[in-house]
């Protein structure tokens, strides 16, 4: 039945809203919005969301992708550790990482409205709520529960089980004629199926993963970001130093040369160019309120800082300076104390 819409009240709930015939005239009966519009009035009425999305929503969508293609790096990296890879099949599952990750996030902006544009329209998140609106059901007469349940940010939620599904086909495509390819023209086995069958699991966890947390993750992903890019990128320095601990730790001429082994190593590399990304994501998002172009790029350069300061202080944490000094010998050092 369809009213004048000034003469309705609100609909009962926090995410129940009614349809509107465009000429003023709205019908009675309260429901769930349709997929792409928000209440936006005081007699909730549903309405298209016609803003494009904001720098937030695609730095949320930038770290589920950088998420999804750190699980593939550390599943490639354990691989590599049990001495299951070559460094020519670390290359070639890598870089396959990375370009199903790529084309699966073009590939998924480009099928949300307006379709073909990789700049879409969102009904953006005020609040964590707006993530899970299943458990904000009213019960007008305490008997009976009126249904209101709608992607409420779209397409925040629904983008990222679409780039999901996406990298579950690529990773499926690509690797598997990958494999057969290089076991085709080389004569042997390159890529192990393992890291596979591996990564075919992690697509899943990452879904249910965001399935849950989704809202959570969205307004505290950028502090996320900053934390695990410094995190992560301390983990593999330290391994890095690790294996260069002799001309390190005993011979200052070389005190950089790990920071070297980081851009040598393939692995050690895709884990660089993670953190860095992750950590300009958690900028780039902590600035959305910002107006000001110019102080987004000048900020942007600090996500380099612990490529910096890790060479610089590194020598400072050298355990062995301070066992001299205490009267103590250094590790693998049976000389005198100087």
């Amino acid at each position: 039945m369809n009213v004048s819409c000034d003469t309705l009240s609100g609909c009962p709930g926090r995410y129940c809203g009614r349809l509107s015939n465009g000429d003023g005239m709205c019908q009675s009966l309260c429901r769930a919005c349709p997929l792409g519009h928000q209440i936006t009035t005081l007699n909730d009425i549903c309405t298209p969301c016609n803003q494009d999305a904001d720098l937030r929503d695609y730095m949320f969508f930038v770290f589920m992708v950088l998420l999804t293609l750190s699980g593939h790096l550390v599943i490639l990296a354990v691989e590599a550790i049990k001495g299951l890879k070559t460094r020519l099949s670390i290359i070639i599952t890598a870089c396959s990482c990375i370009m199903e990750c790529i084309i699966a996030a073009i590939l998924t902006l480009l099928l949300f409205e307006p379709y073909g544009d990789v700049v879409i329209k969102s009904c953006g998140a005020k609040q964590v709520s707006d993530f899970y609106p299943i458990f904000y059901n009213p019960i007008p007469d305490f008997v009976h529960e009126l249904n209101c349940v709608s992607e409420v940010v779209h397409p925040l939620y629904s983008f990222v089980f679409v780039f999901l599904g996406f990298s579950l086909l690529f990773l499926v495509l690509f690797r598997g004629v990958a494999s057969y390819l290089m076991r085709w023209c080389f004569r042997k086995k390159l890529i192990n199926r393992a890291s596979i069958f591996y990564s075919l699991i992690w697509i899943p966890f990452v879904v249910l993963f965001h399935a849950i947390f989704a809202g959570l993750i969205y307004f505290s992903f950028d502090y996320l970001s900053l934390i695990a890019g410094t995190i992560v990128f301390a983990i593999i320095s330290v391994v890095a130093q690790k294996e260069t601990e002799e001309s390190s730790y005993h011979h200052d001429e070389v005190k950089f040369k790990f920071a070297f082994k980081l851009w040598k190593n393939p692995l050690y590399l895709s884990f660089g160019v993670m953190c860095t990304l992750f950590t300009m994501t958690g900028i780039l998002s902590l600035t959305d309120e910002i107006d000001s172009n110019t102080l987004r790029l000048q900020l942007l350069p600090v996500a380099i800082t612990p490529f910096v300061t890790f060479p610089l202080l590194s020598t400072f944490a050298n355990p062995d300076h301070y066992l001299t000094a205490w009267g103590s010998r250094p590790r693998g050092y049976n000389g005198p104390l100087s």
